[in-house]
């Protein structure tokens, strides 16, 4: 989806009069100078999450019914590439910012903060690695088997950006355009991941009880905004914008010991699961306020 030719085009159908209008002299627009403005309203929202990556290694070692260690070994296999696509959702916008036209002329400059709650995930179910291994039992062996993610969910949910901004003045509005910093939080989870291997011609849990891994972190990116006001009054202006950002790609390393006890007096197992995993996205927001200047 071409996100900014949609943001285009429905600025021209919620103000038309703005769009191939003759540009005022600065004496007659009704745009003031300058002003510091606050609006609150709400936006459109859109996360892409793409093809994320996820690659498990495992290392165990195993115990005899009396305790013994009998081998050690270890376990990975290339990482999978899950696609989750792109979500949409509905949430409030805030915003505050300034803007002040360069001397008596109809162009701008300013800069604004955006708050938008996104509140986007997206999740990928049963997630099946195929691992290799080799085992120190009676000398050195090879086995086959098998890591399965239960869940792999990539999701952003608050989301901030500074964009200083360029525009031009019209009769009653101003078009405006601006990039610069954001910050966005985004959550990474994998659940119920189980390790699996076959030894002797027997599928064996060697993990033992599923595991879950989860982070949250704030991620820096760049953000860019192009709208349009227009004025109801000097003091009351609808402003209607497109806001992209794009956060920071991340690559999560996640290390959790495992004993899985066996049943039946049989083998048991410890040793470390270690998950390397990504939670990339990239927003689209198309949002209305209803601002204040003062």
């Amino acid at each position: 989806m071409n996100y900014l030719r949609v943001a285009l085009l429905l600025v021209a159908a919620v103000c038309p009069t703005a769009v191939g209008a003759q540009a005022p002299s600065p004496e007659t627009t009704s745009v003031p100078k300058s002003g510091f403005y606050v609006g609150i309203g709400g936006s459109a929202n859109f996360a892409d999450f793409g093809t994320q990556s996820l690659y498990n290694k495992g290392i165990s070692d195993v115990f005899n019914g009396a305790g013994v260690q009998t081998s050690s070994g270890t376990a990975d296999g290339p990482p999978i590439k899950p696609s989750f696509g792109t979500t949409a959702g509905f949430a409030p916008v805030f915003q505050l910012g300034y803007f002040r036209r360069f001397g008596d002329s109809n162009f701008l400059w300013g800069a604004k903060f955006l708050y938008n709650y996104l509140g986007n995930s997206s999740t990928q179910q049963n997630l099946i690695i195929p691992q290799y291994g080799s085992s120190s039992a009676g000398g050195s062996s090879t086995f086959g088997g098998q890591s399965i993610t239960g869940g792999y969910t990539v999701g952003v949910y608050h989301q901030t950006s500074f964009t200083p901004f360029v525009g031009y003045a019209l009769d009653r509005s101003f078009f405006y355009a601006g990039a610069g910093p954001s910050l966005s939080q985004v959550k990474t989870t994998l659940s119920d991941v189980v390790g699996y291997a076959t030894f002797s011609g027997v599928y064996t849990n060697v993990s033992g009880t599923p595991q879950s891994f989860s982070t949250t972190s704030w991620t820096l990116g760049a953000a860019a905004t192009v709208g349009v006001t227009y004025f109801l009054s000097p003091s009351w202006f609808i402003d209607f914008n497109y806001a992209f950002s794009a956060p920071n790609a991340q690559t999560i390393t996640s290390i959790s010991p495992f004993n899985n006890p066996g049943t039946g007096g049989g083998n048991s197992y410890t040793g470390t699961l270690i998950g390397v995993y990504t939670g990339n996205v990239v927003t689209h927001a198309i949002g209305i306020t209803l601002n204040r200047a003062f």
